[in-house]
């Protein structure tokens, strides 16, 4: 709500008093002040909404530079790259301005993916000390990040408030297992940005991986209101809420998305999995079916075709589409289809054992540093009798250089419940130290006390 009096009040300019301005009436004597609440809110370029800022305003905010640059950078902060890419290549005319659009070209092909399209971009540019800040981006998306680390550090020293440098060290601050630094890296974006929804949704990410749900749903709610064409945020929010098994939710997101862009798969292969969650199978093996015959061959599409179709008794189906792509030439498919295999063999009457643990064995040897999986394969390994082999999976998480706060509390559990308490406690610690000064660092602490 806002205060005040409209332009249309008599009594206002007959006194001589500016319309536009709050007034509250003068506190009786005797009463003390109440204080008066003022929300800052937003306005976004090309909406009609308002948005909350809880943040305050940096005194010494972040810059674009070259100035030149400030449409482009916004519609890449909006995940909108080909806008960006029309805007910096029609910059390539502008004397002193090529070299700068061509970094902002080469950015827009990593945001797709595109690691040969930036780097024919950047042909004879890399070592240009102006794009010092894109070539660390290149390098990171290469794997790089020792080498991604002193090229951030360069340009940070050439332009200490840089916005382009600021967000892209909180993307090396995340390879290099720095979260918490991360986390504040893009909150300075956001503030000097307000209209960074990529940033949004990638502090987003960091709180929800470190147990602060609430906030992270606030922040993916925020991206989406900015950005309502950026994806990935939509998405995320569908994944929050299905883990929190509101799946109702999920389905009306996923829903608007689809209708919004019904050339998109993923939000079509999410609503398969809700199907899946909740039982409903008849209508999970249709729409599997359709997105089959829509995207044949596709291996996202058959991953969760194999899965409707196994749930659905055919096994013997299933397991011949999961092997053959247990080959395929991404290491993500194939330990996806290697996981896929472990369930099918677990639900088999009587599981087998054996099977499941060789498959999820499989999948962990490929996919070495992934917590959610390796918990997995730690309680499969129990189920099985395997006991040793089960500690030795959940203690090799105590190694890992950074780890989501679900796997640890999950192998926690799974410890617990098998015996194993000093491993579950040093799982609990770890994840108390990886929420200290934050929200979920109570609920932690009674979590880690109740294991004694």
């Amino acid at each position: 709500m806002f205060g005040g009096m409209s332009e249309e009040s008599p009594a206002a300019e007959a006194a001589g008093l500016d319309p536009d301005q709050i007034r509250v009436p003068p506190v009786p004597e005797g009463h003390s002040p109440t204080p008066i609440v003022v929300h800052r809110l937003m306005a976004v370029p090309g909406s009609d909404s308002l948005y909350r800022l809880d943040e305050e305003e940096p005194e010494d905010p972040l810059t674009i530079t070259p100035p030149e640059l400030a449409a482009i950078e916004e519609a890449l902060a909006q995940g909108d790259v080909d806008t960006a890419r029309d805007q910096a290549e029609a910059l390539y005319a502008t004397e002193g301005l090529k070299v700068f659009a061509q970094g902002a070209v080469a950015r827009t092909h990593l945001m797709e993916g595109d690691v040969e399209a930036a780097r024919r971009t950047l042909e004879g540019l890399l070592d240009d000390d102006r794009l010092r800040a894109v070539r660390a981006s290149l390098l990171l998306t290469e794997g790089k990040i020792a080498e991604a680390r002193v090229a951030i550090k360069a340009a940070l020293e050439q332009s200490p408030r840089g916005l382009i440098e600021a967000y892209t060290e909180a993307l090396v601050l995340v390879a290099e297992g720095r979260p918490h630094e991360a986390q504040g890296r893009f909150a300075e974006v956001c503030r000097s940005a307000p209209y960074h929804a990529v940033a949004r949704h990638q502090l987003g990410q960091l709180l929800h991986a470190a147990g602060d749900p609430a906030r992270a749903g606030t922040l993916f709610e925020q991206a989406i209101e900015i950005a309502p064409g950026f994806l990935p945020p939509v998405v995320a929010l569908a994944e929050m809420f299905m883990e929190s098994r509101q799946y109702g939710e999920a389905m009306g997101l996923l829903g608007d998305l689809a209708e919004r862009r019904p050339d998109l798969l993923t939000p079509r292969l999410m609503q398969l999995k809700v199907l899946l969650a909740v039982g409903e199978l008849r209508p999970a093996l249709e729409l599997a079916n359709a997105l089959r015959g829509a995207a044949p061959l596709h291996p996202e599409v058959e991953l969760h075709w194999a899965e409707a179709v196994w749930r659905s008794g055919d096994r013997d189906k299933a397991k011949e589409a999961l092997e053959k792509l247990a080959q395929h030439e991404d290491v993500t498919v194939q330990v996806r289809a290697l996981r896929e295999l472990g369930r099918l063999s677990l639900a088999a009457m009587p599981p087998d054992f054996i099977r499941a643990v060789a498959a999820f064995d499989g999948a962990t040897q490929r996919a070495p540093l992934d917590g959610e999986l390796r918990v997995e394969l730690a309680e499969v390994c129990f189920a099985a009798g395997d006991h040793q082999k089960g500690e030795e999976v959940l203690q090799k998480l105590l190694t890992f250089p950074s780890v989501d706060l679900g796997p640890l509390l999950n192998g926690a559990v799974v410890a617990q419940n098998n015996g194993k308490s000093p491993v579950a406690k040093q799982l609990a610690e770890r994840a108390l130290e990886a929420v200290r000064g934050t929200g979920a660092e109570e609920q932690i602490r009674a979590f880690v006390s109740q294991l004694g």
